[in-house]
C-alpha cells in the first residue's frame, strides 16, 4: 500500500527552498541528493545523523501526516484532495524565522512562519479530518501506540497520527535538521546554518506564496516525491 503525505511545498525557485534543500542534502522535487550544506564542516556522516528522519520527506510543512492507503481508496483521496484544493484561495505565510525551541523535537532546527490570512490551520484540519481519516496502517507512528497518552491514541486510532501532532495542536514548521543529541550541539549548528547561509536575512526568504497542495508518496529508497499537486482555485 502507497505511503502518502500533504505539504505545503515552496517553489523550488525561492531562495528559502534553495537553501533548506541545500542544508538537508534532498531535493524533494527532483529526487536528488547531495552532500549536506554543512557536511564541509561536521562530516558527512555525522550531519546526516543529525539531519535524521527530516531528510526523507525533504523540505516541507506538514499538512496531513505520512500515512498509507488502501489502494482502492486512492480515487477518493484524489478527489476530496482536489474538492479541499477547490474551495481554498492561494496565500501568503509571512515572517519566516527559526523556531527558537520546538515542542515536538527540543534539539532540532526547525523555522515557522505567520499566517496572516488564518488559511493554513482550518486547511490542515479539513485534510485530517477528511482525508486522512481514510488512512490503513500509520508505520511512523503505529511502533510508537504504547507511549501515547489516552487522548494521543484516540486520535491516532481515528487519523493515524497522535493527538499532540494534529488538529488543536497542529503547528506549522519546516524542518532542517531533527535529531541532536543535545542543546549545545543543536545551538552550534543553528550558528553555523546562520553563518554559512544567511537565512531569512531578506524580506524575500521571508515570505512565502502558496499557490498549491502537494501529494507525496515514499519510494523504494524511503524519501519522498510528489506524485500529484492540487492547485487552489477558491
Amino acid at each position: 500500500m502507497p505511503v502518502l503525505s500533504i505539504y505545503l511545498l515552496p517553489a523550488p525557485e525561492s531562495d528559502f527552498y534553495r537553501i533548506g534543500s541545500a542544508l538537508l542534502g534532498y531535493d524533494v522535487y527532483s529526487g536528488t541528493h547531495t552532500r549536506p550544506l554543512l557536511a564541509a564542516q561536521y562530516g558527512n556522516d555525522t550531519m546526516q545523523a543529525w539531519i535524521g528522519i527530516a531528510r526523507l520527506f525533504g523540505l516541507h510543512a506538514t499538512l496531513g501526516e505520512a500515512v498509507s492507503y488502501a489502494p482502492h481508496d486512492l480515487d477518493e483521496l484524489h478527489a476530496r484532495m482536489d474538492w479541499i484544493a477547490s474551495r481554498t484561495p492561494p496565500f501568503a505565510l509571512t515572517n519566516g524565522r527559526f523556531h527558537d525551541s520546538f515542542a515536538l523535537r527540543p534539539y532540532s532546527i526547525t523555522t515557522t512562519f505567520d499566517d496572516p490570512a488564518g488559511i493554513v490551520a482550518p486547511l490542515h484540519q479539513r485534510i485530517v479530518t477528511m482525508v486522512q481519516v481514510l488512512y490503513d496502517t500509520s508505520p511512523f507512528f503505529a511502533p510508537h501506540l504504547h507511549t501515547f497518552a489516552a487522548a494521543d491514541r484516540i486520535a491516532f486510532y481515528r487519523y493515524g497520527a497522535p493527538g499532540y501532532r494534529i488538529l488543536q495542536n497542529f503547528s506549522l514548521h519546516f524542518s532542517l535538521a531533527s535529531s541532536f543529541p543535545d542543546w549545545r550541539t543543536r545551538q552550534q549548528v543553528h550558528r553555523a546554518m546562520l553563518e554559512e547561509t544567511g537565512l531569512f536575512c531578506s524580506a524575500t526568504q521571508r515570505t512565502l506564496h502558496i499557490d498549491a497542495l502537494y501529494m507525496l508518496e515514499q519510494q523504494p529508497d524511503r524519501h519522498f516525491r510528489p506524485v500529484a499537486a492540487f492547485p487552489l482555485r477558491g
